[in-house]
């Protein structure tokens, strides 16, 4: 049986919905998630990247060789979801230097650098609001109940997840934790 997950991102006037067939749950999306956040900066050298596109073409390209990992999909009919995912990009006159999100022993840091910010769209940041669903559930249904996080938050949540799936043998494949730990080569700099 399949974990399907619901991603929906919003920055400025997108509102973009994903459905991820098989995976959906917190431990392998949700560090598909941090993942893409971080490495979309670095898809291409622009400051731009805050309109969203390159994590949308980040996750979009992700495929198991034969299939792609997320697609997209209309969510006002709703599917049998297991999980929510809500990615919003908050605008922030004011932005942080930086932020870290520690899973293992690898860490994330997304830095907000002045030439960055000198040349983007718009500084903020990305907020995350997670939900376990009980399925057929559009994003109108599950927003309000959501719970809203920080990149940080959300880092400790996936992190958690991770190792009690590990700890009770729901992930038994110790190569999957290793190969998503891996996935966080370096930190931002």
């Amino acid at each position: 049986m399949s974990i399907k997950a619901h991603v929906v991102i919003e920055f400025g006037n997108t509102h973009v919905e994903l459905y991820r067939h098989w995976g959906g749950d917190i431990e392998i999306t949700g560090f598909d998630i941090l993942q893409a956040i971080h490495d979309a900066p670095d898809y291409k050298e622009r400051g731009h990247f805050h309109d969203g596109g390159y994590l949308l073409r980040l996750l979009l390209s992700q495929s198991d060789g034969q299939l792609p990992q997320y697609q997209v999909v209309d969510g006002l009919l709703g599917m049998d979801w297991s999980h929510g995912y809500l990615l919003e990009f908050i605008e922030d006159t004011n932005p942080k230097a930086e932020t870290s999100v520690t899973l293992g022993d690898q860490s994330i840091t997304f830095k907000n650098t002045e030439a960055v910010s000198a040349i983007s769209s718009c500084d903020g940041d990305w907020v995350i609001s997670y939900a376990e669903l009980e399925g057929w559930e559009c994003i109108d249904d599950w927003r309000p109940t959501a719970k809203r996080m920080s990149l940080e938050e959300f880092g400790q949540l996936v992190k958690t997840a991770t190792d009690d799936a590990i700890a009770s043998g729901k992930i038994s494949d110790l190569d999957i934790r290793t190969e998503l730990l891996n996935k966080l080569k370096r930190p931002r700099s």
